[in-house]
Parts: C-alpha cells; sequence; structure tokens
C-alpha cells in the first residue's frame, strides 16, 4: 500500500515518513487527510484485494476520524486525521513526533 498527501496521488509519503500537521495553537483542532493506494499484487504479479485494514498512530493526541477497512485491487480511499492540541503541550507537534501505520491482509486467489 502507498500513501499520498494530496487527492491526486502525486506526493507519496513513505509510511516511515513522519506527518507533518504544521503549527497549530494550543487547544485548537487541526484536520488533514492523506490517501491511500492499494498498490499489494499476488505472486504472479497481480493486484489484489486488501481487508481487515487497520490504521495506527503513535500520537494519543491525533484521533482517526475514516479510513477504510478494505481496497479492492488498485482502489483508492482517503484516511482523515484530527489532531486536538492539548493546552499544557509546551511546544507545536513536530513532523517527527506522528507515524502512521497501515496494516491489512491480501486476498489472494
Amino acid at each position: 500500500m502507498k500513501l499520498f498527501s494530496d487527492s491526486n496521488y502525486k506526493n507519496e509519503i513513505s509510511l516511515d515518513e513522519q506527518l507533518d500537521f504544521g503549527v497549530v495553537q494550543a487547544g485548537e483542532i487541526k484536520e488533514i487527510s492523506v490517501y491511500i493506494l492499494n498498490d499489494e499484487k499476488d505472486d504472479r504479479g497481480k493486484f489484489i484485494p486488501i481487508i481487515n485494514i487497520k490504521v495506527t498512530l503513535n500520537n494519543a493526541e491525533i484521533s482517526i476520524l475514516s479510513a477504510p477497512t478494505s481496497l479492492p485491487p488498485e482502489g483508492k480511499a482517503k484516511i482523515d486525521l484530527q489532531w486536538n492540541a492539548s493546552l499544557d503541550l509546551r511546544q507545536g507537534l513536530k513532523s517527527t513526533a506522528t507515524s502512521i501505520n497501515i496494516s491489512g491482509e491480501g486476498l489472494c486467489e
């Protein structure tokens, strides 16, 4: 699976890369969307569907508002995330503070 920062699927985000919410004042809420593309293939090189997709984040202040649970072969979907910046956070959430993990099961014939 591949992750993108834009709905045109041009700016790929590595799954190892950190998400960047930019600058948010304490107590404010910021939402961003990232986009997922199912490019998984079986051993013969045929695109396959993905089921049981799980999206997790490593930061308790970030919520997943919506995410797909399955994708057809070469399917695309949007993942909506929300950062509720806590009042006791003394510095901005840097892009190195939040990463996303996406997993799922490929269905082979």
